[in-house]
């Protein structure tokens, strides 16, 4: 038998394992499985900001919420039109992310939306959208998509129910 066989290693019991090396292992690797808290932590700020972030755009597009001092607010987009929808998309929609309520649901509508915000409104010159403003939009259907994905995370209202 070669040095490394059962029958030259020390004999631990299976409660020694368990306890020792099984704890041990546990706290080695909880920051980085899937239910530890790096990984939590990092699910929840970006759900949060992109849910904020989001929130504030549907603010500016329904109510003039900071809006740039070189395009001065007209007022309220008309009742069922395509920028109403998308800004009361973006306002509930990103609150409920921000919160951590229904968020696969919402997320997946938010990625769809984000998805023709890109196509329709940044990439209708061309793929490359750098030049009319589209990463921020194909950036966030994807962190959309990420968490229809991953779901809300252990903190956030899902995980209450």
């Amino acid at each position: 038998m070669d040095s490394f066989s059962r029958a030259t290693r020390p004999t631990r019991s299976p409660a020694d394992e368990a306890t020792l090396g099984g704890a041990l292992r546990a706290a080695v690797r909880a920051p980085y499985t899937a239910g530890g808290t790096l990984p939590s932590l990092a699910l929840t700020a970006l759900r949060v900001m992109a849910g904020l972030l989001l929130a504030q755009h549907g603010a500016q597009k329904l109510f003039g919420f900071q809006a740039p001092p070189d395009r001065p607010f007209g007022g309220a987009p008309a009742l069922l039109s395509q920028m109403w929808t998308a800004g009361v998309l973006e306002l509930v929609g990103g609150l409920l992310l921000a919160i951590g309520l229904l968020v696969r649901p919402t997320a997946f509508l938010l990625s769809g939306l984000m998805a023709v915000a890109y196509f329709v409104a940044h990439a209708s010159g061309g793929f490359c959208a750098i030049a009319r403003g589209g990463q921020a939009a194909g950036r966030q259907s994807l962190v959309f998509r990420a968490c229809v994905a991953l779901g809300g995370g252990p903190w956030s209202l899902d995980a209450l129910r």
